[in-house]
């Protein structure tokens, strides 16, 4: 997972294979509030 991060955060643009790579899913509210959820924990690139 720690390589993939370094490679992609070389990049200057979001793309799409890397959405597909790291997010599960994206919500939207009706009032605007925004949900991200990841593939992955954040204690996971802590420990990686």
């Amino acid at each position: 997972m720690k390589k993939e991060l370094k490679k992609f955060m070389k990049l200057d643009e979001l793309t799409p294979e890397m959405v597909h790579r790291f997010i599960h899913k994206i919500e939207v509210q009706a009032d605007g509030t925004v949900n991200i959820h990841y593939k992955f924990t954040t204690t996971a690139l802590l420990t990686a």
